[in-house]
């Protein structure tokens, strides 16, 4: 399984540098083995609202990619629903702000011989 979370798939969506990378990696990976969360979505939306009060977006631009979106992930993700215990957990991580936390989540992974990785290895 390969989880991903807002910012790697926020580029499918809307135009980065790294969208054709991030497009690439994605269709690489095997049928039935992407992950997310609901949460992204959630994080998604942020985004666009974002862009929408900076006006760097039209609010029905951002109402229909939220759309796409959600029917992505729906038809593309296993989508995990995170419960109150993984919410406070999360906050709890977040209260030691010297962790680093994605180094951190990226060498627990390791140690428990999970791949994981930052970014997109493109070689």
């Amino acid at each position: 399984m390969f989880y991903f979370d807002t910012c790697f798939l926020t580029p499918i969506f809307l135009p980065e540098t790294s969208s054709d990378s991030v497009e690439s990696f994605i269709m690489s990976v095997p049928t039935g083995k992407l992950a997310t969360s609901y949460w992204t979505l959630v994080e998604f939306a942020s985004v666009l609202a974002r862009r929408v009060r900076m006006e760097t977006l039209a609010e029905a631009q951002a109402l229909q990619l939220l759309k796409d979106f959600e029917e992505y992930l729906v038809n593309s993700y296993h989508v995990i629903m995170p419960t109150v215990d993984d919410f406070k957990l999360a906050a709890q991580l977040l209260e030691h702000h010297h962790t680093a936390l994605d180094k951190g989540l990226v060498k627990a992974a390791s140690s428990l011989n999970i791949s994981a990785k930052f970014g997109i290895d493109v070689h």
